[in-house]
């Protein structure tokens, strides 16, 4: 089964093939993952603010197509409300062993995911990203590729870089390297960056943080590698699970197959 990143196919598919896809593949899709207006905008108005609707032809005709994906599609669409595609479809992962249908390299900061599929079901790698990283930022990514996107920040979503530049980046890199490798992960980069990296780390990890408010320690349990246990996600699961929408598709093509 297939779970996927609509905002993805949407750029993917923009261009008038999408109800062929959906035809053919429909029926093998579990979840469609829908965008909300992001929660993370709370705690950092700037996050995506480039990202203007109507602003050029092709950011309308993806818009568009989002909305008539939302109103006609029978596709299992989910939405949650605060959360993004990403999120939705991270916590739904942790559940289930479906592909991700999407080129979005930020899935890689999930433990154990080394690639996803793109729309025609070819294989997106995580090494493919991680031959892109510098030579001294390459081993921090391959070893906690979230800590490497907290560091570098995101263009695409307009998350500030906290990472120094030359010498004092690689100096930075190295000294976490150790602190990774002792176990004192979480105060060497408090001590580092101070607010700044709690700020990224809300803003980069997904599921979004918010689900782990009940935790004081959210960020400590990140550190630790504990974040991403499924235990911490049953909540936001039941509330994935009880926001999805049937997929009609699925019961035609089982009808038609009959």
């Amino acid at each position: 089964m297939y779970a996927l990143d609509m905002g993805y196919v949407s750029f993917k598919l923009a261009f008038g093939n999408y109800d062929v896809w959906e035809a053919r593949h429909g029926k093998e899709v579990s979840i469609a993952a829908q965008d909300s207006k992001p929660a993370r905008k709370e705690i950092f108005p700037d996050y995506k603010a480039q990202r203007v609707y109507g602003q050029t032809e092709v950011i309308q005709i993806v818009s568009d197509l989002r909305k008539y994906i939302a109103e006609e599609s029978t596709l299992p669409l989910c939405k949650i409300e605060g959360s993004e595609a990403d999120d939705i479809l991270a916590c739904w992962k942790l559940f289930n062993n479906d592909g991700i249908v999407t080129q979005d390299k930020d899935y890689f900061q999930l433990p154990g995911l080394d690639y996803t599929l793109t729309h025609e079901f070819k294989i997106y790698e995580k090494q493919t990203v991680l031959d892109k990283c510098s030579n001294f930022t390459y081993p921090l990514a391959k070893q906690n590729f979230a800590l490497y996107q907290m560091l570098m920040g995101c263009t695409a979503d307009n998350v500030p870089r906290v990472l120094g530049y030359g010498k004092e980046g690689r100096e930075q890199v190295a000294d976490l390297l150790k602190a990774m490798e002792h176990g004192s992960l979480e105060s060497a980069l408090v001590s580092m960056f101070e607010d700044k990296i709690l700020l990224n780390a809300k803003l980069i990890l997904f599921p979004y943080f918010i689900y782990m408010n009940r935790y004081e320690d959210w960020f400590s349990l990140w550190c630790e590698g504990k974040y991403y246990d499924s235990n911490n996600w049953t909540d936001y699961y039941k509330l994935i699970t009880h926001n999805l929408k049937p997929n009609t598709t699925q019961a035609q093509m089982s009808l038609w197959d009959f």
